[in-house]
């Protein structure tokens, strides 16, 4: 995209007496600028998402057990067998279960309670054979 930007701009500019690294500077800050309104626009509009989805807000209870994963809140309910869980990612304060390349549940190791539960935990990934990770 970058090199798209900075050769139109060359291009756009073939004319005038502007030397080579005159136009291609322009073509990278044009592309820089660009990219950062972009940017700024997806900040902005998640962020409100995040204010008006009562999902993203509400307090949610995580159910575990040998069978499946379930998961209640104020305005959802789902449940999830452990064969569509593809990875755990553990990270210090938190685990990731993958669903999918960008679907996971998100579970902080403060809400097991115990370092004994974290370890139940574990051990009932592992038993169902799903691959792990610690970053």
């Amino acid at each position: 995209m970058g090199v798209f930007v900075i050769v139109i701009t060359y291009y756009s500019t073939e004319d005038s007496f502007m030397p080579l690294w005159e136009k291609i500077l322009t073509g990278v800050v044009i592309y820089l600028f660009y990219t950062g309104i972009l940017l700024l626009i997806m900040f902005l509009s998640a962020k409100k998402r995040m204010k008006v989805s009562p999902f993203l807000n509400g307090p949610l209870l995580f159910t575990i057990n040998d069978e499946k994963i379930e998961l209640k809140g104020e305005t959802i309910s789902t449940t999830t067998a452990w064969q569509n869980i593809v990875k755990l990612i553990e990270r210090e304060k938190y685990f990731l279960l993958m669903l999918s390349a960008r679907g996971f549940f998100y579970l902080p190791k403060a809400g097991f309670g115990s370092e004994g539960k974290i370890d139940q935990f574990r051990e009932l990934v592992r038993a169902k054979g799903i691959k792990m990770s610690y970053h």
